[in-house]
């Protein structure tokens, strides 16, 4: 398995455990350039699975109005009945 598939399958409190580990290696040296690489890699697959993360809730949550009517817009601006 090459090195991005391995990212590519990591979850998510595998991505916090290695960039905590390059921070704290980052502390007591400085990273080499394929250490600062595979960092910034991590990162960013973080950064990804966050943003999905967030991303799904906000299409999770329903508008409803003082009547208990639904509100929520959909994605084509109309609304959801």
């Amino acid at each position: 398995m090459k090195k991005n598939e391995k990212i590519d399958a990591m979850q998510m409190d595998e991505l916090i455990v290695k960039i905590n580990e390059f921070a704290q290696l980052a502390k007591t040296r400085e990273l080499n350039d394929e250490e600062k690489e595979l960092r910034e890699i991590l990162r960013n697959k973080y950064i990804s699975i966050f943003r999905q993360g967030v991303k799904q809730q906000l299409e999770n949550i329903k508008i409803v109005d003082e009547q208990g009517n639904e509100i929520t817009k959909k994605k084509d601006g109309k609304n959801e009945k």
